[in-house]
């Protein structure tokens, strides 16, 4: 990784405040940096750090909640931005006391974990490198851990792998090994998968039966190690982001409901996660022409299709000027505020 990149996705920020904001994507306007707060100083939190005691914003993470948050908390931080056409949440550089960066901290931490989580953190990584080939440069940790401000007995693992070849092994090692024992690896099960199930249902438009069903069926980045949750969040390097802030222009067009057919799947490890269409039938919603992809800023939809499904998905429709080529197209959006909540990708037809 190039020491001196940009701002990815899953880098954490501390700002003046001692609070922690995590960066979202890896397309940002110059001066700024699209993030939101993950940790604030608050009484009885469970993380500390040089005796500050720290909480999280956010019970589900989800579009709504985040930005009527983030609104109440650091309203001068929202912001209309004019390429996305939407009310956005962006940080100052003036504003950023440090730049986490994940794989920064990982070298840290395997040179000398420090704890036992931290110990368990290295002891996975070293595990999944020596079975996967991956680098250990192409790997960090996000999350309070990324922060320093972990707690050892409540704070889980989230790794952040580089690179798609990267995340395409890394998710076939997870799809083989996710039960295997004998590496430490089980799945969420029993009471603690009710527990996460519920949670999922809670924060989307999902029942419990399909938020099951997602997790048994879908999820290969989730589960346990050594009885510890840990999760995987695949990022681009920096030579894969290709498009710049300011490439396209976007207008939202209201709400869409729409059915098609996945033809391409290669972004859909990274966030936001985007699906290539054909075959499009519009439910409900603007009657349009030349809806080319969907593109979802909720990680629960990561990697949810496969070519050849047929997806079902309510969203923001969108309209796209790619002032580089000289065209225009159609996307639905799932992850904005103006759906409130309610918008969803379902596979409602499998290849």
């Amino acid at each position: 990784m190039n020491a001196l990149r940009g701002f990815l996705d899953r880098d954490i920020l501390e700002i003046h405040d001692n609070s922690f904001f995590v960066v979202v994507g890896n397309v940002h306007p110059s001066g700024r940096v699209i993030a939101y707060p993950k940790y604030i100083k608050g009484s009885g939190g469970f993380w500390l750090k040089e005796n500050i005691s720290y909480q999280r914003v956010f019970k589900y993470y989800s579009a709504k909640e985040v930005f009527e948050a983030c609104k109440k908390l650091y309203p001068h931080y929202l912001v209309y931005d004019e390429v996305f056409d939407a009310m956005m949440f962006e940080v100052p550089y003036s504003d950023i006391k440090r730049h986490y960066k994940p794989e920064d901290r990982l070298r840290e931490i395997i040179s000398n974990p420090g704890d036992k989580l931290l110990q368990l953190l290295s002891d996975l990584v070293t595990l999944l490198t020596e079975v996967s080939n991956i680098k250990c440069d192409d790997i960090g940790v996000t999350g309070s851990i990324l922060a320093g401000i972990h707690n050892v007995e409540y704070s889980d693992i989230d790794l952040v792998i580089y690179g798609l070849e990267n995340a395409l092994t890394i998710r076939e090692l997870l799809r083989e090994s996710l039960d295997n024992r004998k590496f430490g690896f089980s799945r969420l099960r029993g009471e603690v998968l009710l527990e996460y199930a519920s949670r999922i249902a809670e924060a989307h438009p999902l029942s419990m039966r399909e938020a099951i069903h997602m997790y048994k069926a879908i999820f290969w980045n989730r589960g346990l190690f050594r009885g510890k949750f840990f999760s995987i969040h695949p990022v681009p390097k920096p030579n894969e982001v290709k498009e710049k802030y300011g490439d396209k222009m976007y207008r939202g067009l209201g709400i869409v409901e729409i059915t098609a057919d996945v033809v391409d799947n290669s972004e859909s490890l990274f966030t936001p996660s985007k699906y290539r269409i054909e075959n499009v039938n519009i439910v409900n919603g603007p009657k349009v022409e030349d809806i080319f992809e969907v593109v979802s800023y909720e990680g629960l939809y990561m990697d949810i299709a496969d070519i050849g499904d047929r997806i079902k998905v309510l969203g923001k429709l969108e309209k796209v000027y790619d002032k580089r080529k000289g065209s225009q197209y159609f996307r639905v959006v799932v992850g904005s505020v103006e759906a409130e909540g309610k918008d969803y990708i379902r596979v409602v037809e499998k290849k």
